[in-house]
């Protein structure tokens, strides 16, 4: 169900218009736990202690993995490395 913003003035009407967003496959095999978009690059993170960095605009195309994680990764912040690029 998609609900539209506007109206009356409880704190439901707060949100604004639902975006349907087409499916997308990541490729992960198991729960995707969070993802960063960079806006070159998109970052997602799965139960599977794997942090998977694709280019945005093609999901399929694997830029990075970062392996070797002891237990499931839950979160991921972007960091500026003070370098200017974000590669």
């Amino acid at each position: 169900k998609k609900r539209k913003g506007g109206g009356g003035g409880g704190d439901d009407d707060a949100s604004a218009a639902a975006v349907t967003l087409p499916p997308v496959d990541f490729g992960h095999v198991s729960l995707v736990t969070q993802l960063l978009y960079t806006g070159a690059y998109l970052v997602s993170t799965d139960r599977d202690e794997k942090i998977r960095v694709s280019h945005a605009a093609r999901v399929y195309d694997i830029h990075a993995y970062c392996l070797g994680h002891r237990r499931f990764v839950s979160s991921v912040a972007l960091v500026d490395g003070g370098d200017g690029g974000a590669d």
